[in-house]
């Protein structure tokens, strides 16, 4: 017979906390979502689901964008400053969707692990995936949130997610109107 001590203890964390609260901010709904990321709303909506609470990072990119603001993702290691070697400053990484280039989605784990000293491989051992998976994150230029978690919680990094206001929103010639929002504050910052 179980005790109410041998039960589990759920934990009330969302994944997607930080876009729930961005989107709550912005005024944006899972139709809105849906739009600017040209899928379905049932799509979107299985997502922001308790039990799935996932989608990749680079839709967290391209919603931030099309509604004017910037979306900065950042690891660091409380109390370790890092080999010093590589200067960290995310804007020369990270292009925001919608410009010439592709987006580089993966720069937050690039600038990390650069930072830091450590590798792909150091990355592969601390996750229990193989090089292979981790690799791959770099060349499709892409990875789930609770991918990130994974890596953060395994390596000991804390994650800092911000939203900066940027002066115009990407137009996308497919929407008959871009999301914009008005936010008094020019940044939204979670931690």
């Amino acid at each position: 017979m179980k005790t109410a001590e041998n039960r589990p203890v759920k934990v009330e964390f969302r994944r997607l906390q930080f876009l729930l609260d961005f989107m709550n901010v912005a005024g944006l709904n899972p139709v809105d979502v849906a739009r600017i990321l040209k899928t379905s709303v049932p799509t979107v909506r299985h997502w922001l689901k308790e039990n799935v609470d996932d989608t990749k990072l680079s839709y967290v990119y391209r919603i931030a964008a099309y509604t004017g603001f910037k979306f900065d993702l950042l690891l660091t290691r409380s109390g370790k400053e890092g080999t010093g070697a590589i200067p960290v400053n995310i804007d020369d990484y990270i292009q925001l969707p919608g410009e010439q280039y592709r987006p580089k989605t993966m720069s937050f784990l690039t600038l990390a692990l650069r930072r830091y000293g450590l590798t792909k491989k150091d990355v592969a051992e601390a996750t229990g995936l193989s090089y292979s998976s981790i690799a791959y994150f770099f060349s499709s230029d892409d990875i789930s949130i609770s991918r990130i978690l994974d890596i953060a919680n395994s390596m000991d990094f804390c994650i800092r997610y911000s939203f900066t206001r940027i002066d115009e929103p990407i137009p996308d010639p497919d929407l008959k109107h871009n999301c914009t929002v008005s936010i008094v504050k020019k940044s939204v910052v979670y931690f």
